[in-house]
């Protein structure tokens, strides 16, 4: 009871610290161009073949925009990114089949969320950011705790699988092919252990839902508008990749690796004290 106590309340706590920002955002930037085009599946089509090829997100964004009022979608937001803390420490639970997530565990996700996310305005307070990110991570977890937790074959687990790996696989182009990995490697050890076929739904949905993502002809005809980007070499496009941004985003995480560390060095400690 004690630490259903602390769970709640640690929910309840950082629910209130992301409300107070998040009801007072107004729209701006491209908030206005979504809300515009609506909800018309016409709209979405045109967009989809002439710009981008994220359906989910693109589809959350006039949804938001178009059936709630700015301060419900900050109320809602701030549901997402406190389910998306609360996912990420489940997910090892649901690996271990256990029924529990730890309070302190998601105190600190959701902290480090809060001080090392370099934009923390766009992906989780802007709506059409909150769309494209926070929200596409969200349906990237479910997927995820949906897998780990589902334990035996059955028409609902297919489906449910299947649907959710279309979702996860057509998030944004930085995860789709995360997913699709994960899905191999997840699918490949349930076969494996205990012969489940369900899980090979997860690949052919997340395969389906990052190409639906990544061949969209929008992404092509935006990427027209920057000719002096397609028309570099893939081994330039690489390099600088790693050479120039790579270095960069990984020192804005210095607290993500310092709390990694402090944790392994516990882990580190305790294992030698019980040999």
């Amino acid at each position: 009871m004690i630490m259903l106590n602390k769970h709640f309340f640690s929910v309840i706590l950082f629910f209130i610290i992301i409300l107070v920002p998040s009801v007072h955002v107004p729209m701006h930037s491209d908030d206005y161009h979504y809300i515009l085009k609506g909800m018309s599946i016409n709209a979405e089509i045109t967009h989809y073949l002439g710009w981008s090829g994220r359906v989910v997100a693109d589809m959350i964004s006039p949804f938001l925009l178009v059936f709630f009022p700015t301060k419900v979608i900050g109320i809602i937001n701030a549901i997402c990114l406190v389910s998306v803390s609360l996912l990420i420490s489940a997910i090892p639970y649901a690996l271990l089949k256990k029924d529990k997530c730890s309070w302190f565990n998601f105190s600190v996700i959701i902290m480090l969320y809060w001080i090392a996310n370099p934009n923390l305005g766009q992906t989780s307070f802007w709506v059409v950011g909150t769309a494209n990110y926070l929200w596409t991570n969200l349906f990237i977890l479910i997927y995820l705790y949906a897998i780990a937790r589902i334990q035996n074959d059955s028409k609902l687990n297919y489906s449910l699988v299947f649907l959710l790996s279309i979702i996860a696989g057509c998030s944004n182009e930085n995860t789709s092919i995360i997913v699709v990995l994960i899905s191999i490697c997840h699918s490949i050890y349930l076969y494996k252990k205990n012969n489940l076929k369900f899980c090979f739904f997860g690949v052919i949905g997340s395969v389906i839902g990052a190409s639906i993502l990544l061949l969209s002809p929008g992404n092509y005809s935006r990427a027209s508008t920057f000719p002096g980007w397609v028309d570099t070499p893939l081994q330039n496009k690489i390099a600088d990749h790693f050479i120039n941004r790579f270095e960069g985003t990984l020192q804005v995480y210095w607290q993500v690796y310092i709390v990694i560390a402090v944790f392994m060095i516990i882990s580190a400690c305790s294992t030698k004290d019980r040999h």
